[in-house]
């Protein structure tokens, strides 16, 4: 018996990265606010851009699904994770570095890479299908 999850939608791994947990020593928020309010300072279209683009990218599969494409999953995955690296290595993310040492902020990253991870399998497994 084979195990098969290639029918994952990518609205899950939308919905993980954008509910991911950023805190600061006196507030947190969610990232999905804080990457699409970067799109508005140019200083952050650095790390804003990437996020967004993968963002449609998995979106518009969403929208719609017949038009699946191998390398379009795999670089909206890939921007998505650059852009959350992006976040904190930029100057003065230190205000941010609460997140990577508090248990729900962690628990939020957790469940992104699990759900992306998941997502990549099934992605692979449909390729392999196909071919």
């Amino acid at each position: 018996m084979k195990f098969s999850i290639k029918k994952m939608n990518p609205v899950w791994v939308i919905i993980s990265y954008s509910c991911i947990i950023i805190c600061g020593p006196k507030m947190c928020g969610l990232y999905g606010l804080s990457f699409l309010f970067g799109l508005f300072f140019i200083e952050y279209w650095l790390i804003s851009i990437p996020t967004f683009i993968g963002v449609l990218l998995l979106g518009r599969e969403v929208i719609f699904p017949k038009k699946y494409s191998f390398s379009k999953r795999l670089l909206a995955v890939g921007l998505m994770y650059g852009g959350l690296i992006a976040y904190f290595l930029r100057p003065g993310a230190s205000y941010n570095y609460s997140t990577l040492t508090e248990l729900v902020p962690q628990i939020s990253i957790g469940l992104f890479v699990f759900t992306s991870i998941i997502f990549l399998i099934a992605t692979f497994q449909r390729k392999n299908q196909q071919a």
